[in-house]
């Protein structure tokens, strides 16, 4: 059919912008306000049937909210405390095939020995510069998809301490432990709601808040095969991802057979971006124990 008319333009000056943030917050207390009085049929029934279950439940969410929404005071590395705007972009390589079969061997998952790898390498970095450290703070999305779900994002940010060695075994079952208790944190199911709450924070607050970590951490399973675009083949897939407040990204995307780590750092926190590049291989081919490669996207050459 016809199309319909084209909607009249609204020019806002600073007045009428003014008004409608206004009438969006208010909108969104509005349905928030709904959506409890919609929920506590539901809590009032059980409140009645099972009132000691109710008060355990939300003394549990309750702790766990703290737990997800603490603010450090800072990040924790000596050496990683300046933020800037200005950042430079490193990857890695590494046979996929040989990850998993390290990962198999050691009865982990390949999520664990990447913050492993991670955990290996930054202890090597920070004995380099000559200021060692035992942990640092990380940031990491946490899938909230159960195997019952569709494809839809489900994901939020957790902010977790790591133990920084080179004892891999103990840093693997770190690891483990804090994803599977991160996991199952009720805070989680919540993060939605709670971040509707950061836009009545002053932006200095958040600002501060997210500059608090030392890393951001992320593993994402990539095409398992290979694709074409435009006719030209795929070679490989970089992630670049920024930092999300924190002095470095360090971010795994799998594509057909290889697994490529792309490293974003902040200039303004990383003295030496080519010591930290070599410790991060260093960590992930003690992890893995195979040859770990300098990744240049730009020398890559199509194998056919």
């Amino acid at each position: 059919g016809d199309m319909p008319d084209e909607p009249e333009p609204a020019v806002l000056d600073t007045t009428g912008f003014l008004e409608a943030v206004i009438r969006n917050n208010v909108g969104w207390v509005a349905r928030t306000a709904e959506d409890a009085i919609r929920g506590l049929g539901p809590l009032t029934m059980e409140a009645v049937k099972n009132p000691g279950d109710l008060i355990a439940r939300a003394r549990r969410t309750a702790g766990s909210v703290v737990r997800f929404t603490r603010v450090p005071f800072g990040p924790l590395s000596p050496i990683m405390q300046q933020r800037s705007i200005n950042y430079h972009f490193d990857t890695i390589d590494m046979d996929f095939a040989a990850y998993r079969a390290a990962a198999k061997k050691r009865d982990r998952s390949v999520n664990d020995l990447f913050l492993a790898a991670i955990s290996v390498g930054m202890n090597r970095y920070h004995e380099r510069m000559g200021r060692p450290v035992d942990e640092l703070r990380m940031n990491m999305p946490i899938s909230l998809r159960s195997s019952g779900d569709d494809a839809a994002n489900a994901v939020t940010i957790a902010r977790f301490e790591i133990p920084i060695s080179n004892a891999i075994d103990d840093v693997l079952e770190a690891a483990a432990q804090t994803v599977r208790s991160w996991r199952a944190e009720p805070a989680l199911r919540l993060a939605d709601n709670l971040a509707e709450f950061s836009r009545f924070l002053p932006p200095e607050l958040l600002s501060a808040a997210a500059q608090t970590s030392d890393l951001t951490a992320s593993n994402v399973p990539g095409v398992p095969v290979p694709v074409w675009l435009c006719g030209a083949k795929v070679e490989r897939m970089y992630p670049l991802v920024a930092t999300i407040g924190a002095a470095i990204n360090i971010t795994m995307l799998t594509y057909a057979g290889v697994a490529s780590v792309g490293i974003s750092t902040d200039d303004a926190a990383v003295d030496d971006r080519e010591e930290l590049v070599r410790s991060l291989r260093y960590g992930f081919r003690e992890v893995i124990g195979t040859p770990v490669l300098a990744g240049n996207p730009l020398t890559i050459r199509s194998k056919g």
